[in-house]
């Protein structure tokens, strides 16, 4: 009984919680709702107005956002160019030593150990594609390798 009481109040206070709540709020006043909504709607459209076009008080400004800019596109560039093979062994890299995956943190491993490591892991797109034979006289055939040209003796 004494369970079913506890129960019972325990549900009355969460009851008034969301009423007080909700009815405290002025965003769902009758008739405000709508006035709400289309200031949020302006607020937004102005902000991803801001974002595609922006403006900038000073040339310093204008300056840091273009080299900022720059240098996201050159991430983006070097992040979408990293064979998946590469990537995956950067991705378990970047991820025992953060903890976490983002693609800064990826791009930055790929610059900083790129001559040491990644350029010698083998591409296995261009591994599938080695095997092209050519033929030019009846006695002799070559074979490209890697770019690469060798005579194959008959």
């Amino acid at each position: 009984m004494f369970k079913k009481f506890i129960r019972g109040v325990l549900c009355l206070i969460m009851l008034s919680c969301v009423a007080f709540t909700v009815s405290s709020c002025d965003y769902f006043e009758f008739g405000k709702t709508s006035k709400i909504l289309e200031k949020d709607s302006l607020m937004i459209a102005k902000e991803f107005k801001a974002l595609q076009n922006p403006e900038f008080k000073t040339v310093d400004e204008m300056v840091s956002y273009t080299s900022d800019l720059k240098q996201s596109y050159t991430a983006d560039s070097i992040f979408r160019t990293i064979p998946e093979e590469n990537l995956r062994e950067i991705a378990g890299v970047v991820l025992k030593r953060e903890g976490y995956l983002d693609k800064s943190l990826i791009v930055e491993e790929y610059k900083e150990n790129y001559d040491k490591v990644y350029k010698y892991l083998p591409d296995k797109k261009k591994e599938e594609t080695i095997d092209t034979t050519t033929s030019v006289s009846k006695d002799t055939s070559y074979i490209n390798v890697h770019g690469k040209i060798y005579k194959l003796l008959k």
